[in-house]
């Protein structure tokens, strides 16, 4: 899986400066690797398998996009791309795990957090789960088998290739979800693509193809162009 951790805006006195909402303000987000493993598949003394929390009495009510869900679920099924939803832990993330293997899902699996029961006060905005959804959807046209970016090689030493795919992919996200009538976090969303950026000065070049791969991904996406 890809995990995601925050890099916030700091002041001089060196302390993460807020938004007007009391929100730290993200400047980028730093990415790695990371092997997952279902919980089912470690050895625990009897008695300690771990579990999460789900009190669904202290879980806030977040309208889901039944329009969102249709489209996710369309082109899962044709991209056969699998789906998860589950609850998040404190340090889990949404993710595209691409190497998944089996009938239904052989070009890998979306793993996003219930909309009610996730630690990121941001993903509970309906907008911001939506988007980042279509973010992660992003992410998979790139398998080998469908838009082919290269993801094997997908490395965040490979900081014009990371860059890129991550751009990607955001721009997938905001469009996405513009599409179905949500208006995510741009703020958040231009301090994120703000860091990488960076990678592409002097190489305006590399910014258009960015765009181009993203236009090539909404298109399969929203209408299947490709599958």
């Amino acid at each position: 899986m890809i995990q995601a951790k925050p890099v916030f805006e700091r002041g001089e006195d060196g302390k993460p400066v807020r938004d007007e909402h009391g929100q730290k303000i993200v400047r980028f987000y730093g990415y790695r690797l990371l092997n997952v493993f279902n919980v089912e598949q470690a050895d625990w003394p009897e008695g300690t398998l771990p579990a999460l929390a789900t009190d669904q009495a202290d879980r806030p009510e977040v309208e889901r996009s039944a329009e969102a869900d249709a489209i996710r679920e369309a082109y899962c099924r044709k991209a056969r791309v699998g789906y998860v939803e589950k609850d998040f832990g404190p340090n889990e993330s949404p993710c595209y795990m691409g190497f998944s293997s089996g009938t239904r899902e052989d070009r890998g699996r979306v793993v996003m957090p219930k909309p009610d029961a996730c630690h990121d006060e941001r993903l509970k905005v309906t907008a911001n789960w939506v988007s980042t959804l279509f973010h992660e959807l992003g992410h998979s046209t790139g398998h080998d088998d469908l838009l082919n970016r290269g993801l094997k090689g997908y490395s965040t030493t490979n900081k014009i290739d990371y860059s890129k795919e991550e751009l990607v992919a955001e721009l997938v996200g905001a469009i996405c979800a513009a599409h179905v009538g949500f208006t995510p976090d741009y703020d958040n969303s231009a301090a994120y693509l703000e860091g990488w950026l960076e990678a592409f000065k002097g190489s305006p070049q590399l910014l258009h193809e960015s765009l181009k791969l993203a236009d090539k991904a909404i298109r399969m996406i929203l209408d299947h162009e490709g599958l």
